[in-house]
């Protein structure tokens, strides 16, 4: 990523931090990034947005950083302070999302809720559904293809609407794409850590998230203590797709 002349304003590794929020990277995949832990990534992410004078991560990953230290904020609310209320340009292309279906409409129609001067383009791989039951390898190939045409269509940051796709794939987008931010979606279990009265929560998804490593590895960080039930449901998606 080009250095901007704003760069002086963050530390050597606030701007190593930032160059992965901007790619969407998780606190936890910044901690193992960059050998740090996942609250001194959350740390560092908090000295950036109020640097940088953002609302939130989202706003900081769709900047548009040059030489010349120009940026794209793309969410309405986002407010600038000084020093980097010079040259603000905005960034209309579109937001891109794909799903192996429409159950990522869902999404798709809480972005357009929160962000509604934004332009959306939505891709459902209906030709392809179930994820659930591919292997990784088929499931990169066919999101890497998605991509390829998203860009054909001029998108500035991809939304991975499918739990499946982003527990498989988005590691491995990111590493493809080096350039074009991306988020996904992920099985809720810390919000359902903190909310759980009883100790125990339940995760119901598709067979290939069930058993993927990163699920586990969401459950190990964020629900050590409770009682997991994570069930992997053959026909999940067909049952999303027919209502």
């Amino acid at each position: 990523m080009a250095r901007p002349r704003y760069a002086d304003i963050l530390t050597p590794r606030e701007w190593e931090v930032l160059g992965l929020v901007r790619r969407g990277y998780s606190n936890r995949e910044i901690g193992g990034r960059l050998g740090i832990s996942p609250g001194g990534a959350k740390y560092h992410v908090a000295e950036i947005l109020g640097k940088l004078g953002a609302g939130s991560r989202q706003d900081v990953a769709l900047l548009r950083l040059s030489d010349e230290g120009e940026r794209a904020p793309f969410a309405p609310h986002w407010r600038p302070r000084a020093p980097l209320c010079q040259n603000q340009a905005v960034d209309n292309r579109p937001i891109g999302y794909f799903d192996s279906g429409v159950g990522g409409l869902t999404i798709w129609r809480a972005t357009k809720k929160l962000l509604p001067r934004e332009s959306l383009v939505f891709l459902a791989d209906s030709g392809h559904v179930p994820y659930g039951e591919k292997s990784t390898h088929e499931l990169r190939d066919l999101t890497a293809r998605i991509v390829r045409f998203l860009l054909t269509q001029d998108v500035k940051l991809v939304a991975v609407a499918c739990n499946t796709a982003t527990v498989h794939c988005i590691g491995h987008l990111r590493e493809t794409f080096p350039d074009l931010p991306f988020v996904g979606v992920v099985p809720v279990v810390k919000t359902l850590a903190r909310r759980t009265h009883t100790g125990t929560i339940a995760v119901l998804s598709t067979p290939a998230t069930a058993g993927s490593p990163y699920l586990s590895g969401l459950i190990e960080e964020f629900a050590p203590d409770k009682r997991v039930i994570n069930i992997g449901c053959d026909g999940l998606e067909d049952l999303v797709e027919s209502g």
